[in-house]
């Protein structure tokens, strides 16, 4: 997959496109890729063009955290057979583009589009006066237009902002289940403080992006991701309170049966279920002890 960060240097030729923010890739965005894979031939592109921060918190005082991180939507793309990605990254000059420009310099010009893909309430263009019908309208017979209705799921449509209320609540399984996958934490393994170590249970840890949405502080069922193999294991996100009042934020890690030296590695951390509230403890027995329950409840889950 070719990635851009911008379009001055974009010249492509028939291009099969779709435009949005792709927030989390749930099956509504799903659907627009396998609809534009329909459309594939070997000598088509599929493009997609998105944002490298959600554009509410560009041109407002938002303060959107994302379901995926740049590299996680990089990464999730790849898995998808993106040909082209276009990650903009001045979001607020593409976003006062004006409709006629961003049709005819943009989709026309630049990407020689033939199959334009999006929803039914794709807006685009200064001040959002874009709408599917006026891609109808001034396409110049250039490409084709498909949209596609919004996704309904337990009698509301499917959102990036709707799974985003899911998670802060900790309604994972509710969340993973309009994503298709796993919500999930991408990142390189650091040195914690190896009180899991003593403690004869070992953690992969790893800091969140700061512009990554988080659950609820608490304990979750698990999986981790290791290249190929995916171990089952319990999470714990939060600070530790137990350990210390000054810990930093973190996703931490006790993969079942096996010690291995992660330091460094990429892991993907995919949340399965809430378990318990995050909680301070009296001293480390304690905690020892209560881990001990949440291992043995997520042993007994089916992952």
């Amino acid at each position: 997959m070719k990635i851009y960060k911008n379009l001055t240097d974009v010249k492509l030729e028939k291009s099969i496109v779709s435009v949005g923010k792709f927030d989390g890739l749930h099956m509504g965005h799903r659907e627009i890729v396998r609809k534009m894979k329909e459309k594939k031939k070997a000598d088509t592109n599929l493009v997609v063009i998105t944002f490298a921060d959600m554009p509410g918190n560009v041109l407002g005082d938002n303060d959107v955290k994302m379901i995926l991180t740049q590299d996680e939507k990089i990464r999730f793309f790849e898995m998808q057979d993106i040909d082209v990605l276009i990650m903009i990254e001045d979001v607020k000059d593409f976003l006062m583009m004006s409709a006629e420009d961003f049709v005819k310099k943009i989709l026309i010009d630049k990407l020689d589009t033939i199959c334009f893909v999006c929803g039914d309430d794709f807006r685009f263009g200064k001040n959002r006066i874009g709408n599917v019908e006026y891609l109808k309208e001034h396409n110049y017979n250039r490409f084709e237009i498909i949209s596609l209705k919004k996704i309904i799921y337990e009698h509301g449509e499917v959102s990036s902002s709707r799974i985003r209320e899911c998670i802060v609540t900790g309604e994972i399984k509710k969340a993973n289940e309009m994503l298709l996958s796993k919500f999930s934490f991408i990142g390189v393994v650091e040195h914690g403080n190896h009180i899991g170590t003593g403690m004869k249970m070992p953690t992969v840890n790893v800091i969140p992006d700061e512009n990554k949405i988080l659950p609820p502080f608490g304990v979750y069922a698990s999986t981790v991701v290791i290249g190929k193999e995916e171990y089952k294991g319990i999470t714990n996100i939060g600070r530790k309170p137990t350990v210390s009042s000054k810990e930093k934020l973190g996703v931490e890690t006790h993969i079942f049966d096996v010690n291995l030296d992660l330091y460094d590695k990429i892991v993907e951390i995919k949340l399965y279920d809430f378990i318990r509230p995050e909680k301070k403890f009296d001293n480390l027995d304690e905690l020892k002890t209560q881990v001990d329950k949440d291992m043995s409840i997520v042993r007994n889950m089916i992952l």
